[in-house]
């Protein structure tokens, strides 16, 4: 059994959460995985930075992120909306395989592969 490490923004008020370092950077699963921008009207691809996951109509700053499973690398991350919902949360399970990343929420799932971006490009 693993215990579960838990990073709130309770638990440590000056820090804020943080988005794990293993799923940083651009992800896709359209048709043309990794070839088109990040945009607001394009479903994929998104990007995830240290404090947000942003894409298709998604800006989600996570407030707790639980790292549930070491392989594969399996997060539960709680985030909000700061901008369109800020008091609804959202939880998704996060499972990570090499460069493969599937998101779910019970509902739903998309699977995803991480992009090669330019070092130097700009960041959305």
């Amino acid at each position: 059994m693993f215990g579960a490490l838990t990073l709130s923004s309770a638990a440590v008020a000056a820090e804020p959460v943080r988005m794990p370092k293993a799923l940083r950077g651009m992800w896709d699963w359209g048709p043309t995985a990794c070839k088109l921008e990040l945009s607001p009207d394009t479903q994929s691809p998104i990007w995830i930075d240290a404090k947000s996951v942003r894409g298709y109509e998604t800006n989600d700053v996570p407030f707790k992120v639980t790292r549930v499973h070491i392989k594969p690398s399996i997060w539960v991350i709680e985030s909000r909306d700061p901008e369109v919902a800020p008091d609804i949360a959202s939880t998704d399970i996060y499972v990570l395989s090499g460069d493969h990343l599937t998101i779910t929420n019970g509902e739903r799932s998309f699977d995803y592969h991480r992009c090669k971006v330019d070092a130097h490009a700009d960041r959305p």
